[in-house]
């Protein structure tokens, strides 16, 4: 039945001029326009048809990251999380997470983000957002290791919408340079 199979319901007989109303448990499963196809068959070839279009509306939201693709170590990192409401209706109970890699150090966050050190993530709730609105978010971190390293973000809502966004930073060490001056 999920996305797009078929129901069967018997629903017994019907006398002369009955009519009954059913209940069809169907849940949307995405937004937009849908096409529900329903057929009636009985003894004798009787068949009837008919189909009713249904438009959907479902909060969507759209994550997208940006921070730096090259960082020296030592050195401070700072990554933008962008969240949208790129749906037509308010999305509710919005929640941010982002995964900070091993070699890199959490400094601090704007906007009420709670960093837990035992699972590296770094939480933001943010609550309700309207259709077309974004909100930024951002953290700083230091970064320990020399290496290659993705930071992950997820967006989630009550209703179910999530998106997923990455950054990668490659970490350099920095040369070690000495001069001597003789006079």
């Amino acid at each position: 039945l999920a996305r797009g199979g078929e129901l069967l319901m018997d629903i017994g007989a019907l006398h002369p001029g009955e009519t009954r109303s059913v209940r069809l448990p169907l849940a949307a499963v995405r937004g937009g326009r849908h096409v529900v196809q329903v057929e009636a068959r009985a003894d004798g070839g009787l068949v009837e048809q008919a189909e009713c279009a249904v438009s959907v509306i479902a909060p969507q939201m759209k994550a997208a990251m940006d921070g730096p693709a090259l960082r020296y170590q030592g050195r401070r990192a700072t990554y933008t999380v962008r969240v949208t409401n790129d749906g037509t209706v308010p999305s509710e109970n919005v929640r941010v997470m982002h995964k900070v890699p091993a070699g890199f150090a959490f400094i601090n966050a704007d906007n009420g983000g709670q960093f837990d050190s035992s699972t590296d993530l770094l939480n933001w709730f943010v609550g309700r957002l309207e259709p077309g609105q974004t909100l930024a978010l951002g953290a700083t971190f230091e970064c320990n290791q020399i290496g290659e390293f993705t930071h992950f973000v997820r967006s989630t809502n009550d209703q179910g919408a999530v998106s997923d966004s990455h950054v990668t930073t490659a970490v350099q060490g920095t040369p070690l340079l000495s001069m001597s001056v003789r006079d």
